[in-house]
């Protein structure tokens, strides 16, 4: 399956030097840095780290898939950038190997309800009169 959009993300944005010109060098911040200031995610990838909780863990189903940990050397607000639009393509590239692994049959589609009593404690609760008394402390 083709995901055309994911084309214009990566693409269009990165093909205007302008944005480049703007990003690059900006928010500079080091592997060491990103490390004992305790950053994670994208943050910490962006910044030289190639490190990621779901492949060193072993988390959740991660493991079933084909996909690579992104990251740049850049530290700076591109590299971040960077990181962000490779994991929109990582993302991608999961979600149709899950779409691929769902075993066929028939699924059971009905929704059901739930019959709940109405909370009069909450559902009347006059906010305005909240932040009239909390107002006051």
């Amino acid at each position: 399956m083709a995901w055309p959009f994911m084309a214009d993300i990566g693409g269009r944005p990165l093909s205007s030097t302008f944005l480049e010109k703007e990003i690059e060098g900006i928010g500079i911040v080091s592997a060491e840095e990103a490390i004992n200031w305790g950053l994670s995610g994208p943050m910490l990838r962006a910044s030289g780290v190639r490190w990621d909780l779901r492949k060193v863990d072993h988390y959740e189903c991660y493991d079933e898939f084909d996909w690579g940990v992104q990251w740049q050397k850049g530290r700076d607000s591109l590299a971040r950038y960077l990181v962000r639009i490779g994991e929109m393509t990582e993302s991608v590239k999961i979600i149709q190997q899950a779409l691929e692994g769902i075993p066929g049959g028939p699924y059971n589609l009905e929704t059901r309800s739930f019959a709940r009593e109405r909370n009069r404690e909450w559902n009347d609760l006059n906010i305005d009169l909240l932040v009239k008394n909390f107002s006051r402390l």
